[in-house]
């Protein structure tokens, strides 16, 4: 019962006091103030009062006392600057100002490093008193933005009613009416701060960005804040006297029955998270928060229900989510349209529009090739590529800059003739690798109200894994191609490729490195074993001393040649080139990689020609003729022996006539046999001229042939025979 109303029951009470009581009543609301101080009580905040310099005055708890982490008397009296840390402090002083300069609410998020580790804040700051910035009460409204769990440790708070002193009976009337006077004005006194603090805290439930409602012990809605019509999209007139139960309406109530309903049964606090909820517009929002049942000695008073709209904050997690399930089913796809069919599905999902397409750039003529659609009729394909095509060569697309636009936007005027006359929002995006633009994905919506920061992040990260996507399979395709041209060089070439390295110790022989020698192992392991008995003892000593080396890191380089046995004992000759590195730096180990080709028909051909060359020059020798060979230059290339006999018997000057002149090799050479040189190189064809050489006295009769040696259509080389026709044996020198 009220304090004042009991008054009314005695009958010692006089008739003026009686009157000086109902008047009192009449025009005061006792229970609001009260009623406030228990409703800041449910909430999960801390609000905290400021003086318009930044010092705290006061403070108020909500539901859990235990998360204000400083004891009073050590910030009651204290600047904010010399409590919060200096980062914090730093955002409280600009949101002072942001709201000195506009006369707002400011809100901002921070963290803290806690005992417990690092949480994180959201503030709200707003201005009480409408009068001048230096007169105005500030409060501060506090939560954590962490999701919290329901630890049970909630307290159950009751209804705060002030104690009314029983004075007793006085003895006397006129005492006893003047101690009553006293008494009423000492309530109407409490009544007036009551009434103060109450309108004080409804100002704070009117700031804190949670929304709030209270009902009563019948379930009815009694109390609604502002933030909670702004979350569900409902005027307070149609929430308040809503009763709390499974077809309750708004709808956005009716999703919170579940919880209420546990909430007042249980009689103790319930928390819930990710609560999808509808609101007055149709949308749906993901809800979290908690109820907090009055229990007055034993009985239900009601609950106070705070939540907040953590919608964004869950789908970033379901972005998130989405984003890592695309890179693992990217990794998956075996040809890029389909994963790029991945990345656009995901784009779609997670920025909830309708339609898109993915272009890439061909190669050879630049432009859009359509990889990959969802959801698009013929009408809308053609559209999205007209869009494309139209920003393919722009500047803001080249240098990779997406292009968002809206039917509110300032563009709106293109947006129809890009994408039709259904289409309410448009989002190109450049996909850029390595500086150049590689693809286009295209997006549509028939109803957006804007393209924001979250959407068009979430479109920046899927154009990022396409072109990690697109970059990815064409480094796949190249690498296939280049071993497809290595595989069929190496068939075309039957080199025989083998590869060797330690830390850890790996060997690999291609099959034709041991069937070039005629033989055929089942294994690596079964080739080693044999491989010995291949080789010839020397080589073998040779190549692996070579090996070593290139292991210990002197050499890099290796070639060398080896002879190895078929199983019918025939010699081959092998040549192996390779090169020796270090893949992993310096420190670590040394691989080798090498081929070998089989060049036994070089070598016996090679053999065979120099057997040829040195009959043919034992044959030239023998001549009693003498042959020498001069290039165009008239430098003499070859001589055979008759010219060293013919310099000991006419003392000729030259003893090494390779390089030399021919007029120097020849002192009795006249200008009339270079003219014939001359014409043969000119002309290409041979000459044949007789002469005397006179030589010591003596006159010589002789015969030169002079034939050229055509290269590439021209005489590189003329061939001199000489041959004498003296009968008579030189004489002996003295």
């Amino acid at each position: 019962m009220d304090p004042l109303a009991g008054l009314l029951d005695r009958s010692d009470i006089p008739e003026d006091a009686r009157q000086l009581i109902r008047g009192c009543l009449a025009s005061v609301d006792e229970r609001r103030g009260v009623r406030l101080v228990d409703i800041v009580a449910g909430l999960d905040s801390l609000i905290f009062e400021l003086s318009p310099s930044g010092v705290f005055k006061a403070h108020y708890h909500g539901a859990r006392e235990s998360d204000l982490y400083a004891s009073p008397e050590e910030f009651i009296g204290k600047h904010f600057s010399e409590v919060l840390p200096p980062d914090v402090a730093e955002l409280v002083e600009d949101a002072l100002a942001g709201l000195n300069a506009t006369g707002l609410p400011q809100e901002f998020e921070y963290p803290l490093d806690l005992p417990t580790g690092r949480r994180w804040f959201r503030a709200r700051i707003v201005a009480l008193d409408d009068g001048a910035a230096e007169e105005r009460r500030l409060v501060v409204a506090v939560r954590e933005i962490a999701p919290r769990a329901d630890s049970g440790e909630w307290p159950s708070t009751g209804m705060v009613r002030p104690e009314v002193r029983d004075e007793g009976e006085a003895e006397r009337l006129a005492e006893e009416n003047a101690r009553l006077r006293a008494e009423i004005r000492r309530l109407r006194r409490d009544e007036a701060e009551a009434l103060a603090a109450g309108d004080f805290l409804e100002n704070i439930l009117e700031s804190v960005s949670d929304g709030v409602f209270v009902t009563d012990a019948h379930d009815t809605v009694t109390y609604v804040n502002s933030s909670l019509a702004q979350i569900l999209r409902v005027g307070k007139e149609r929430l308040l006297g809503a009763v709390m139960g499974p077809q309750v309406q708004p709808a956005g109530l009716g999703a919170l029955a579940g919880h209420y309903k546990q909430a007042r049964d249980e009689a103790e606090a319930v928390s819930f998270s990710d609560l999808i909820a509808e609101r007055g517009d149709g949308q749906e929002r993901y809800l979290a928060g908690s109820m907090v049942p009055f229990i007055t000695d034993g009985r239900f008073g009601g609950v106070v229900c705070s939540l907040q709209d953590v919608t964004r904050r869950r789908r970033d997690a379901l972005r998130l989510q989405s984003q890592g399930d695309l890179a693992r089913a990217v990794l998956e796809a075996e040809t890029l349209d389909q994963a790029l069919s991945l990345c656009l599905e995901t784009a779609l999902r997670i920025s909830q529009f309708d339609c898109g397409a993915i272009y890439s750039t061909d190669e050879a003529s630049s432009k859009p090739v359509l990889r990959a659609f969802r959801s698009l009729r013929d009408e809308c394909r053609d559209a999205l590529w007209r869009a494309a095509l139209s920003q393919w060569s722009a500047p803001r697309f080249v240098a990779g800059e997406p292009v968002y636009i809206t039917a509110g936007s300032t563009e709106s005027s293109e947006l129809h003739d890009l994408a039709g006359p259904n289409c309410e929002a448009l989002a190109i995006i450049p996909i850029r690798y390595h500086g150049q633009v590689v693809a286009c994905m295209v997006c549509a919506a028939a109803t957006c109200q804007r393209l924001g920061s979250s959407r068009q992040r979430a479109f920046g990260v899927i154009a990022s894994q396409v072109g990690a996507t697109i970059a990815r399979f064409g480094a796949e395709e190249s690498l296939r191609a280049a071993e497809e041209r290595y595989r069929l060089a190496i068939e075309a070439t039957n080199d025989g490729i083998w590869d060797m390295q330690t830390e850890p110790w790996r060997v690999y022989w291609s099959p034709q490195v041991w069937e070039m020698l005629g033989h055929s192992f089942g294994s690596i392991l079964e080739a080693r074993e044999h491989w010995a008995e291949l080789v010839h003892p020397d080589d073998l000593k040779h190549s692996e001393a070579l090996g070593r080396e290139a292991f210990e890191g002197k050499r890099t380089d290796l070639e060398f040649t080896f002879r190895g046995y078929t199983p019918e004992g025939e010699e081959r000759y092998i040549h192996a080139r390779a090169r020796a590195v270090r893949p992993n730096g310096p420190n670590g180990g040394v691989r080798i990689v090498g081929s070998n080709m089989d060049i036994t028909e070089r070598v016996r051909a090679e053999r065979a020609l120099e057997q040829s060359r040195q009959l043919y020059r034992a044959t030239i020798d023998a001549l009693d003729d003498m042959v020498h060979v001069m290039d165009a230059d008239f430098r003499v290339l070859l001589v055979n022996d008759t010219y060293h006999r013919w310099r000991e018997e006419f003392d000729l000057p030259c003893r090494e006539p390779e390089g030399e002149h021919i007029m120097t090799l020849f002192p009795f050479a006249t200008d009339q046999i270079l003219e014939e040189y001359h014409a043969v190189f000119r002309t290409g064809e041979a000459c044949r001229t007789a002469e005397e050489i006179q030589r010591q006295g003596r006159a010589i009769p002789t015969e030169t042939y002079k034939l050229p040696v055509v290269e590439e259509g021209r005489v590189a080389r003329v061939v001199t025979l000489v041959r004498r026709f003296d009968l008579h044996a030189p004489e002996p020198r003295a």
